[in-house]
């Protein structure tokens, strides 16, 4: 991973910055999605999360500029903040793709989604998420993932409307 994109994820997951504000919310199925603005309080992403039963929080965000990231958080992580983690993920029997993960804070870690509609598509019609790294294998249930991409989709499309 370069050091572009690992700046950009830091910048995609870091937290809201104290002026941003929520600007629409919504729960589709088991995800929580919200819209955002950055400090100068224009559109910045759309968001969604879902909580699992490994207590292991998997989440999307997609920008104004359609880039996209997927993060995990687990409040009983205790990462060094910048630092990088092989890890490879697949949906379904898919291929697997190899990448870096970046920490973000002690208990979140991100990934850069490489711009693809295929991609795109594998998350919303898969079953499971895989995912390896280190020593640990997990897995998470993408049932609902199709409405709520497309849902996160339209919020984009919806907030970036003649802005862009």
């Amino acid at each position: 991973m370069n050091m572009k994109w690992i700046l950009v994820l830091a910048l995609l997951l870091s937290p809201v910055a104290a002026n941003a504000e929520v600007i629409d919310q919504a729960t589709v199925g088991n995800w929580k999605l919200r819209a955002q603005t950055n400090d100068r309080g224009r559109f910045s992403h759309c968001s969604m999360k879902a909580q699992y039963d490994n207590g292991i929080a998997l989440n999307f965000r997609l920008t104004r500029d359609m880039n996209w990231t997927m993060s995990f958080d687990n409040e009983r992580w205790n990462f060094r903040n910048g630092g990088r983690i092989p890890i490879q993920y697949r949906v379904d029997r898919g291929p697997w793709i190899r990448t870096q993960a970046l920490a973000v804070g002690r208990d979140q870690l991100g990934v850069n989604l490489i711009e693809s509609n295929r991609l795109f598509e594998l998350f919303k019609r898969g079953d499971t998420l895989i995912v390896e790294g280190g020593d640990q294998t997990l897995r998470f249930s993408l049932a609902g993932t199709s409405v709520g991409l497309e849902t996160l989709m339209n919020c984009v499309q919806r907030h970036t409307r003649g802005r862009r």
